[in-house]
């Protein structure tokens, strides 16, 4: 037996009302002697037995009719005994479907039938279980962002929506799917709560979401004394079976994973190193597929995949003729793959002709003594080939702000000091966008470095200057944030790639604390050497050792040119939306000083609407959430801008299963197929049935019984037949 409505139990107490009374109404009664007295005693002892038990039945009828109504109220269960494994529903269900309709359903189109038509078959089937008066939502990954409705109490409805669900270019998120789920479940009225999330087996099960599932799975499991499948304690139902790519099935997928360049900055007619990465899963690539590489819809290159399994790594040289925003598309031919969705990938890459740099020597000195020189000559060697950077050297005297709107970037080489004009004007000029690098040496003063430029985090200094460290055999660089732009052309790299750039002296580098502050290098012993922070529109970076040989041999290694370009390259970038985006995520482009009103065309050709919009304080055009891959045009007048939209390569790749632990004290089952589905959930069989109906005519009749003996009792003492 299971209460319902367990609160409304202190109803039962009303049963005592009808007691009290006839307690109170013989309380009111008096002995009184009188002469006439002896000749009611003459009445014989069967009438007053009778009259005493009339009473007794109206009080006992009266207390059970007010009984069977308390206890109607509370919804008592009467559950039958379950069939082995299935699951017992205690009232109207409120049911939240959640649809994994990420990019990896798609699988499987090739051969005939993608992993979709299956799980819409599992969501059908489940809906088939539930009865008239339960209710339903239907949530897609893909619609995470659209505006909710309210609950379905058409089943028909519900079934008509999971057959409309085809795969997106979403990525797998499953704390997303259920946090929109219990969101959701909010608006339901049911007392019964199911949780029923829809998958293919994929990784969405996001390992490093931690803090999301601790979150997520407090919600579900409820208190200890809630009741499995109730609105405090949701059951969890999983449905779907294993990615293709478990043990025993076979799972066979090529896919571009990732598209890089060896610098940030890429210059007019320079050859730059496109890295291009596949991923391999179930054997070798096979037989005559080949890599196709794609600049603005011309190809550009063309070679076979290797037979080797594993992953492979291509590096394709490009030369990119035109300054401007270029689409570079790498794709796959014949693949003949299960997931033909990640056979292509788009990379927007921008073009520059030459940016100006203003090189600060500290120490002017003929040749490479000059604190500035080997920064220069790695910027700009002078020679045949073509470099993003147009430098020019002068003296601290030249930090005016004349000079600076002059160039997109500056470099500071062991500058002692700058008057307070000069640090004035090159701290509005980085608000405004300019990038700036400082490099520490011999001649910098620290305390007027903090003083003026530092000026404990609010200046334009990322961080502040400290005591002097040494190391007598030198420390080598050791990246922090690999991902970071000015570390792009190590991608992949060992440590061999720093090798011999010893920092034999560095200044301490002391961070703000909670701040902003990017540490892309660290030395081997864990003090910072480079720390990027952004300020208003542009960008600052310190170095916390010398660009020349006084205080190390990093300016003599193959390292530093790389290192210094694609670093004053992502400086010299003023702040602007991102060019390569995920689904979901929306175009942006800022729209001061355009020629004319923006209009954005798809890679499948079709118009993009733009609406206006702000992001990070500037007006922008912005479209809706983007839902194809690939690569995306957006024309103002004669400009042209280029943004691509690429697959998460996660969705590629074998997934890991979640711990087994993961959903451990949850009201949980997993299912992954339709006739388990129907076995488990019965919609012809129920696990129990409500009393309430039956108390409730239960008390009609002891109404009625009591005015039957009322009447008869009336009767009899007014002589009436």
């Amino acid at each position: 037996m299971l209460l319902l409505n367990s609160l409304l139990l202190g109803g039962m107490a009303a049963t005592g009302i009808p007691i009290a009374i006839h307690l109170l109404h013989r309380a009111r009664h008096r002995r009184v002697d009188w002469g006439a007295m002896r000749l009611l005693l003459a009445i014989p002892a069967s009438t007053r037995r009778r009259l005493l038990i009339e009473q007794l039945l109206l009080m006992a009828i009266r207390c059970l009719a007010l009984a069977c109504l308390a206890f109607a109220l509370t919804r008592p269960l009467l559950e039958s005994a379950s069939v082995a494994g299935r699951i017992e529903r205690n009232g109207a269900v409120a049911a939240v479907v959640l649809i994994d309709d990420s990019v990896s359903t798609a699988s499987g189109a090739e051969s005939g039938e993608s992993r979709i038509t299956g799980l819409r078959h599992l969501a059908t089937t489940y809906l088939d279980t539930l009865r008239p008066g339960d209710e339903v939502s239907v949530l897609r990954l893909s619609q995470l962002a659209a505006p909710t409705s309210d609950p379905l109490f058409d089943l028909g409805a519900a079934r008509r929506l999971v057959d409309a669900v085809q795969p997106s270019a979403a990525a797998s998120d499953w704390p997303a799917l259920l946090d929109a789920g219990l969101a959701q479940l909010g608006r339901h009225l049911n007392p019964a709560a199911e949780i029923v999330l829809v998958h293919d087996g994929g990784g969405g099960w996001q390992a490093e979401a931690s803090a999301r599932w601790a979150a997520i799975l407090r919600r579900l499991r409820g208190g200890s004394g809630d009741a499995d499948g109730s609105r405090a304690r949701p059951r969890l139902v999983l449905l779907g079976g294993p990615r293709p790519s478990a043990p025993g099935l076979f799972w066979r997928n090529l896919a571009v994973a990732g598209i890089t360049a060896d610098r940030t900055l890429i210059p007019k007619d320079a050859r730059v190193a496109l890295r291009v990465r596949i991923t391999v899963a179930g054997g070798r690539p096979p037989a005559g597929s080949l890599l196709r590489l794609q600049l603005d819809q011309r190809v550009v290159d063309e070679r076979p995949l290797s037979a080797a399994e594993g992953d492979l790594e291509l590096v394709v040289p490009v030369t990119f003729p035109d300054a401007g925003e270029h689409i570079v598309l790498a794709s796959i031919i014949g693949a003949r793959d299960d997931l033909a969705a990640d056979d292509a990938r788009s990379l927007a890459v921008e073009v520059v002709d030459r940016l100006g740099v203003l090189v600060i020597d500290g120490r002017p000195g003929p040749g490479l003594r000059s604190s500035g020189a080997c920064a220069a000559l790695a910027l700009d060697p002078g020679g045949r080939e073509p470099t993003p950077f147009r430098v020019e050297r002068a003296g601290s005297e030249a930090v005016t702000a004349r000079r600076l709107e002059q160039v997109r970037a500056a470099v500071l080489c062991d500058v002692a000091a700058l008057d307070a004009d000069a640090a004035a004007d090159l701290e509005r000029w980085v608000a405004g966008g300019g990038g700036l690098l400082v490099a520490v040496g011999p001649a910098t003063d620290p305390v007027h470095v903090n003083r003026r430029w530092a000026r404990e985090g609010d200046g334009f200094l990322p961080a502040t200057l400290g005591a002097r460290g040494e190391a007598e055999r030198g420390e080598l660089p050791a990246p922090a944030l690999p991902s970071h732009p000015a570390l792009s052309a190590f991608a992949g790299a060992g440590p061999q790639a720093w090798e011999g750039a010893l920092v034999r002296t560095w200044l301490h580098l002391d961070l703000p604390p909670g701040s902003d502050v990017a540490v892309p290098l660290r030395l081997s012993g864990g003090e910072p050497l480079l720390v990027v922070r952004r300020r208003g529109l542009g960008q600052s970076a310190l170095l916390a050792t010398s660009l020349d040989p006084a205080w190390g041999d990093l300016c003599l290694r193959p390292a530093f040119v790389p290192l210094l370009r694609n670093l004053v390259g992502h400086l010299a970038m003023p702040l602007m939306p991102p060019r390569n985006l995920r689904p979901g995520e929306r175009l942006a482009l800022t729209i001061d000083g355009l020629p004319g009103d923006p209009a954005a065309v798809g890679p499948d050709g079709a118009v993009l609407p733009l609406e206006p919009s702000t992001w990070e304080g500037m007006r922008v055009a912005m479209s809706a959430p983007l839902a194809v891959p690939g690569g995306y045009r957006v024309r103002a007048g004669e400009r042209s801008f280029a943004f691509a939209c690429a697959l998460d390569p996660a969705e590629s790749l074998a997934p890991a299963p979640p711990p087994a632990d993961l959903f451990a004290g949850l009201a949980m089952l997993s299912l992954d197929n339709a006739q388990a589905v129907s076995e488990v959930f019965s919609a012809a069989d129920t696990t129990g049935r409500e009393l309430w109906p039956w108390l409730v005519a239960a008390m009609i009749s002891l109404l009625f019984a009591e005015t039957l003996v009322t009447r008869s009792v009336h009767r009899r003492e007014t002589g009436n037949p």
